[in-house]
């Protein structure tokens, strides 16, 4: 029914350069406002424009009208999803700068303007948008071709549209296609890709580098322990624990700290502290095996199982609490003079810690300055028996000897000691009567060997004779479990300050005595 008003349609050629646009792409379909258009009558006023109804090709403009009339209709339905409803209102500007198609040669220039937005977009998700200004441009041409000839100009303006479906795929041409019909919508995409670099770069350049390089060097160094060594390393590399170190290897200690599998504290005497230790009793411990169970208590009595730092050991020292060392007895620590950590033993030397806290793989290393003193550095022969309670009869009868200055002294010897349970009453008796003085001496006597044993020298099976400090041998035969004086069972084994005791529950009376 358009047809017969086909001159009054001149006016609407405007929108006619773009329905050709529109033809080709889903999209032209923003066109639609275009009917309203007409009611932009005013545009007809701009004969300006006159020139193009002059030529001709006005009248075949007809022919066109048909065509957006089909198009018409495809074109209403897609600006319900293009819902750019925001862009409808600003439409209404639109008329406003449509009396300006006289610029339409200004399109030229508008085409700059437009890709200064278009920048934005290009840094934001896709370069999709820079092809947006080509379909702009696109238009312009169109009216040209129009002007040129009506059929060919169609199929002009359908390669445009060809690169238009391309960007179609991406959800960003959508948009594109709205600035078509007025620079209008150019300014929505132009927002948005504006929006989207803002936010883009500010996040991934802001997050990524501040975190990464903040966790990063604050984890290595924390996590990453400093290269601990084992206690025996630690040692080994000190120089001033040499001394302490020989002692070690002689003693068979590093065996227990070699395969580092257990925890321990060591109290690690320095060179300066063996300085103040008998050197002759250090080498006799070191080079001669029958003081290496001596050697073994004294190495051994500096070692705890566990690790304890000196905070441990304030706390120990605070609560009097003992610990129990490696090789027995036990040790205990003081921390009233000068806010520092004694060691405190049974001797009367309290030793202090040096160097405190060198942590190791395996435990924890403490170097004091003076050796800790085991009970068998200390005690010796009458006082270890003195002590232990379990010999009260025999120490009678050595009184009634008058060899408690010898019992005390005497170094370097062996004691077979007979428990109480070994010495019955009658003999017990017999003994101590001063009629028998002589007799019980010589028995007295003949439980000290004239030299230090240490049964693990002996081979096992055989029987030895040792002399013993009345004159008489004793036969000593070592099993593989056990010890025999005189076919009498060693039950025990004591170590005293270059010396050593071999409890046993019978008296020895020498051969050739008879009680």
């Amino acid at each position: 029914m358009s047809l017969p008003t086909p001159s009054p349609v001149v006016p609407p050629t405007v929108p006619v350069p773009s329905a050709p646009v529109v033809a080709p792409v889903p999209s032209s379909p923003v066109v639609a406002p275009v009917p309203s258009s007409p009611a932009v009558a005013p545009l007809p006023s701009s004969p300006v424009v006159s020139p193009l109804p002059m030529p001709s090709p006005i009248a075949p403009s007809p022919v066109i009208a048909p065509l957006p009339t089909p198009s018409m209709p495809v074109v209403a339905p897609v600006p319900t999803p293009t819902v750019p409803t925001p862009s409808s209102p600003v439409i209404a500007p639109v008329p406003v700068p449509l009396p300006v198609p006289a610029p339409v040669p200004v399109p030229v220039p508008a085409p700059a303007p437009v890709p200064v937005p278009v920048p934005a977009p290009v840094p934001a998700p896709v370069p999709a948008p820079v092809p947006v200004p080509a379909p702009v441009p696109a238009p312009v041409p169109a009216p040209v071709a129009r002007t040129g000839s009506s059929s060919g100009s169609l199929p002009a303006p359908v390669p445009a549209p060809v690169p238009v479906p391309a960007p179609v795929p991406a959800p960003v041409p959508v948009p594109v296609p709205v600035p078509v019909p007025a620079p209008v919508p150019v300014p929505q995409p132009s927002r948005s890709p504006s929006s989207s670099p803002t936010t883009s770069p500010t996040t991934n350049p802001t997050v990524s580098p501040t975190s990464s390089p903040t966790t990063s060097p604050t984890t290595s160094p924390s996590s990453s322990p400093t290269d601990f060594r084992t206690l025996l390393e630690l040692i080994q590399v000190d120089p001033q624990l040499s001394v302490f170190e020989t002692a070690i290897v002689a003693s068979g200690i590093d065996d227990i700290l070699s395969p580092a599998t257990e925890i321990y504290t060591v109290f690690a005497p320095t060179n300066a502290a063996f300085a103040g230790f008998d050197p002759e009793y250090l080498d006799l411990l070191v080079s001669d095996q029958n003081y290496a169970l001596h050697l073994f208590d004294l190495v051994a009595y500096h070692l705890v199982a566990n690790d304890y730092f000196l905070s441990d050991l304030n706390t120990l020292a605070d609560n009097d609490t003992e610990l129990r060392m490696l090789a027995g007895g036990s040790t205990s620590f003081d921390n009233e003079l000068d806010d520092s950590i004694r060691v405190v033993t049974s001797s009367p030397v309290l030793s202090l810690i040096v160097r405190p806290d060198r942590r190791a793989t395996d435990g924890v290393l403490h170097n004091i300055d003076s050796v800790l003193l085991p009970p068998s550095a200390v005690l010796n022969l009458y006082s270890y028996m003195d002590e232990s309670g379990a010999f009260s009869r025999f120490i009678t009868l050595i009184v009634a000897a008058d060899a408690e200055e010898f019992f005390q002294t005497t170094q370097d010897r062996s004691l077979v000691a007979p428990t109480d349970v070994g010495i019955p009453d009658d003999t017990f008796n017999f003994l101590r009567d001063p009629r028998n003085a002589n007799i019980n001496e010589q028995v007295v006597l003949y439980h000290v060997l004239v030299r230090l044993i240490n049964f693990q020298t002996l081979p096992v099976g055989t029987t030895t004779r040792i002399v013993s400090w009345q004159g008489e041998d004793v036969r000593l035969r070592r099993e593989a479990a056990a010890i025999f004086f005189n076919d009498n069972r060693n039950r025990q084994l004591g170590l005293v300050f270059r010396g050593i005791v071999y409890e046993i529950n019978n008296l020895l009376v020498p051969p050739s005595i008879n009680i």
